[in-house]
């Protein structure tokens, strides 16, 4: 299937999720620690957000609520932070853990708390990236049973997820720490019905797409008769 075509249905419908209000910083709840996953061709980056209160309770810090002292202690702590991530998130294939190196820190202000934010590439590279593969996860959740963590697709070219910011894809918990990512749970069709759903529940309007262009665009065979197509879409 093309890209092009995926991106196209997108463009389409991105107007909707944003009407519908969707923002990084909406979506978070303030209790919870989140992993984000690029998937590109052939390698995959991401990030880990934490909240600055989780952060501090775990490593035992004093990162302020404001941006500029909050990203002045981070980097003042960058090392200690980033070897307890590193020993808390793996990658791999379930036989072999991919390496990570984190390259970069930022700071996000949700309404609820602020986080830190990490950065990170897996330094493994494919000829195409896997549709599935293992992440365990237990930071903060290692020292606080009740804690958890949500796994999100933030883009998927291939399944053409992009800027998924709210639709988590996993939840880790204390007794569920290492589980499977399979990327086509996140496809873009997946993806695009929730998007869809919420921008009718949120403003008037909807999306047409010819049949023909349908199924050019994704090598489709959506027939024309109603019912028969609505049973294919």
């Amino acid at each position: 299937m093309r890209p092009t075509g995926r991106l196209l249905i997108f463009v389409a419908v991105l107007g909707a999720a944003l009407a519908a209000g969707v923002s990084p910083a909406s979506a978070h709840t303030g209790d919870q620690s989140y992993v984000y996953l690029e998937i590109f061709e052939d390698h995959i980056e991401g990030r880990v957000e934490l909240p600055i209160d989780q952060l501090n309770d775990s490593l035992d810090l004093s990162v302020p609520k404001r941006r500029a002292a909050a990203l002045a202690e981070i980097e003042a702590n960058d090392r200690l932070i980033i070897d307890y991530l590193s020993d808390h998130l793996a990658i791999g294939d379930g036989l072999t853990t991919w390496p990570i190196e984190f390259d970069g820190i930022d700071f996000l202000s949700a309404s609820r708390d602020n986080y830190a934010i990490f950065e990170f590439e897996v330094l493994e590279r494919f000829d195409s990236v896997p549709r599935q593969f293992t992440v365990s996860y237990d930071a903060v959740i290692e020292a606080n049973a009740d804690a958890d963590a949500l796994l999100l697709i933030a883009s998927d070219w291939s399944g053409g997820v992009l800027a998924n910011e709210a639709d988590h894809l996993l939840r880790y918990t204390a007794d569920r720490t290492t589980q499977v990512v399979d990327l086509d749970e996140a496809s873009w069709w997946k993806g695009m019905r929730a998007v869809i759903g919420l921008g009718i529940d949120h403003i008037e309007g909807r999306v047409e797409l010819p049949i023909d262009q349908l199924n050019d665009s994704l090598d489709l065979s959506v027939p024309k008769r109603r019912a028969a197509a609505l049973a294919e879409i």
